[in-house]
């Protein structure tokens, strides 16, 4: 099972924390159990290093290209006729504007169909952004062929993907990281897990999709959903099953972290002392962060990462809350509006940047996993964090 798995990922940390308009990131490859690796990131190894600036311009300028040639006008006459007759009116329209939205270079979600300055990881802010980008097209049109998938990204044999073939999806749902698309008769449920470097894209009628996409799913009409991966190790998962056994793989998942509120928050704090970046990266206490958005939030909060869970003090408590619920709802409208890493993120990726509260230049802790960043002055009263491959905190 991939499930859980971790899919947040760093840069290489050797002469500095790459910029973002540098080049893109290497993909983080991940090993070992995947839940093992949600709870502590222990099988987590860095691949390749950064690419080459030359190879980061082409893929910018392909990524930031017109729209297909296709009019706007004659893409919603094509939409049109395929919706059911059922569906008429604003409903038919909103439906078509979707998809229109989505065959734009700049879709709002920002992160799934383009490459950006860096690699963006999908977190919850970007997989909800996702998520509300795809449910209306993906209602559009029935199913008119599921498949094909990489042996490697279909995670289940029963029931087959033939299965889908002439329903309609309901929409599309979140649930912690990987997004969800239960059929409009209520029987099966599409689960899609991108990973590090899996991203999924809707294509309209007629627009150039990959030769060989990890997984593919046809709409009458022509468009598609698509999922790609890049590099050979692949992560990305998609899973069909029945409602109940989607709650069964998902049971595990502690409360979203989006509407978590004070007063749950106070108990996953007060089960185990734990330090704070840890747990809020774990998915089985809260479901939803990753590194660079928990590197926000506790920035936010001004609560040190390496500060214990159970001795936190009820006004730290209300801040952490208050945090999490406003840096996940930035995060979102940001992704929505189409930004990249650089104009979403204030703390992760900035070493040395100032701190847009205070002004002093942010740090970092480096694991051989994954990196702290963080404001020495509104984190952890002035005091420097020691890099954690030296084990020591200087005092």
């Amino acid at each position: 099972m991939e499930l859980g798995t971790k899919i947040d990922s760093e840069g290489s940390e050797e002469g500095g924390e790459p910029r973002a308009d540098g080049a893109l990131r290497a993909v983080l490859d991940l090993q070992g159990d995947p839940r093992a690796v949600e709870r502590e990131e222990a099988h987590e190894t860095l691949g390749a290093a950064l690419r080459n600036a030359a190879g980061h311009r082409a893929l910018r300028a392909v990524s930031t290209s017109p729209s297909p040639p296709t009019s706007s006008g004659l893409v919603r006459i094509a939409s049109r006729t395929a919706l059911p007759p059922s569906m008429s009116g604003r409903r038919a329209n909103a439906r078509v504007d979707a998809v229109e939205r989505l065959g734009r270079p700049a879709a709002a979600h920002g992160y799934s169909d383009r490459v950006h300055e860096g690699s963006v990881v999908p977190e919850l802010p970007e997989v909800e952004a996702l998520r509300r980008a795809l449910d209306d097209p993906v209602q559009a049109f029935p199913i008119e062929s599921a498949g094909p998938a990489h042996v490697a990204t279909l995670k289940t044999i029963e029931p087959p993907l033939s299965t889908l073939e002439g329903r309609r999806l309901a929409g599309a749902e979140r649930r912690a990281k990987r997004l969800a698309f239960p059929t409009a008769d209520g029987d099966l449920v599409l689960l899609v897990h991108q990973m590090t470097s899996g991203r999924l894209r809707y294509l309209r009628a007629g627009e150039k999709g990959p030769k060989a996409p990890a997984f593919r799913l046809g709409f009458e009409g022509g468009a598609a959903l698509v999922l790609t991966e890049a590099g050979k190790r692949k992560r990305a998962g998609v899973w069909l099953l029945t409602p109940a056994a989607a709650d069964a793989e998902l049971a595990y998942l502690g409360p979203d972290a989006l509407g978590l509120g004070s007063k749950r928050l106070a108990g996953i704090l007060s089960r185990d002392a734990r330090r704070l970046h840890a747990l809020l990266r774990d998915q089985r206490a809260i479901a939803g962060i990753g590194r660079a958005w928990a590197n926000e939030i506790l920035h936010a909060a001004r609560l040190s990462p390496f500060a214990l869970s159970t001795q936190l003090g009820d006004d730290e408590v209300e801040r952490l809350a208050a945090a999490l619920e406003s840096e996940l709802r930035r995060g979102i409208e940001l992704r929505e509006r189409g930004a990249g890493d650089d104009g979403t993120y204030r703390v992760h990726g900035r070493l040395g940047e100032p701190c847009h509260v205070c002004g002093s230049p942010l740090a970092r802790v480096d694991y051989e996993e994954h990196t702290i960043y963080y404001c020495a002055e509104c984190q952890t009263g002035g005091r420097l964090l020691k890099d954690r491959r030296l084990s020591r905190l200087l005092r």
